[in-house]
């Protein structure tokens, strides 16, 4: 085999986009947890990929990235078809419906949705996709009657594409049109898009915004709030692992995330400089 296939067969088993997405998801985490207020809880694979709480509001985050880039470094935008938006949708229309039984009434679907919101975060570009405009103009125009062609027409954008290896003719395009069919038979589609919002972050931008967090919030010079924000993420990775070894997610309380990472600011302020790591914490 030559080398650039042995190459293309390596990166086939490669998991850094699995690295890439959970650093993705967990910076994400770290912002709600930098800047959440007093009555919130700030959790991390709980509700969610993150969510933030606060009295009977639980707004979900479900962040995606991709490593794949378009010519000189750009983003690529996110496809109307993406799978891993209708995965998202697909996720957060079967908690309200109350699982695979679908369990729950109809005012009990339509209090779950009154009592959260959606956020799809990713690292595509989303000006143009047809799902964020829709919900978009759900929220400004309430009485909009048009979704069921929406999803027509993002239906009609499909090709069948046969996956291989499973021997029953299972195909890529049932697997997002199955989502979209799912989506369009829901009797609470519109009240539930009107929750839903779209943000594009790079995740150096996620990082940037925790690092002025530290810098306008926590008032650390702007040259030392890199490393304060690198011991702060160590720190969190820290208290990660010991919550996965115990089966546990990772939340903290306002009071909580003040306990637990004031030191953390609490060193950087005593040292010399602050730019020194923290060490046996």
């Amino acid at each position: 085999m030559q080398t650039k296939e042995l190459y293309k067969a390596e990166e086939k088993h490669s998991a850094i986009d699995k690295v890439a997405g959970f650093t993705y998801q967990f910076y994400c985490f770290l912002y709600c947890l930098l800047t959440m207020e007093r009555g919130e809880t700030v959790s991390f694979e709980k509700w969610d990929d993150a969510a933030v709480e606060k009295g009977n509001l639980v707004t979900m985050l479900q962040a995606k990235h991709t490593i794949k880039v378009g010519a000189e470094g750009k983003l690529p935008n996110l496809s109307d078809r993406a799978a891993d938006l209708w995965k998202a949708i697909d996720v957060w229309r079967d908690l309200i419906v109350g699982g695979k039984d679908g369990s729950r009434t109809k005012d009990e679907m339509m209090d779950y949705i009154k009592n959260h919101e959606f956020v799809f975060v990713c690292n595509k570009k989303t000006a143009d996709n047809i799902v964020k405009k829709l919900c978009d103009d759900l929220r400004a125009h309430s009485d909009i009657n048009n979704i069921d062609a929406v999803l027509d027409e993002i239906s009609r954008e499909g090709k069948p594409v046969m996956e291989s290896g499973d021997g029953v003719g299972k195909t890529k395009y049932r697997s997002v049109q199955m989502m979209i069919d799912d989506l369009k038979s829901f009797e609470l589609k519109g009240e539930f898009l009107k929750r839903v919002t779209f943000e594009t972050l790079s995740q150096g931008d996620i990082k940037k915004d925790c690092v002025d967090h530290i810098t306008d919030y926590v008032r650390f010079p702007e040259e030392y709030a890199t490393e304060v924000f690198e011991d702060f993420f160590a720190e969190a990775v820290k208290d990660l692992f010991d919550k996965a070894d115990k089966g546990l997610p990772l939340q903290y309380t306002f009071d909580e995330q003040k306990k637990r990472f004031e030191r953390v600011f609490q060193y950087h302020r005593e040292e010399k400089g602050g730019v020194s790591r923290m060490r046996n914490l």
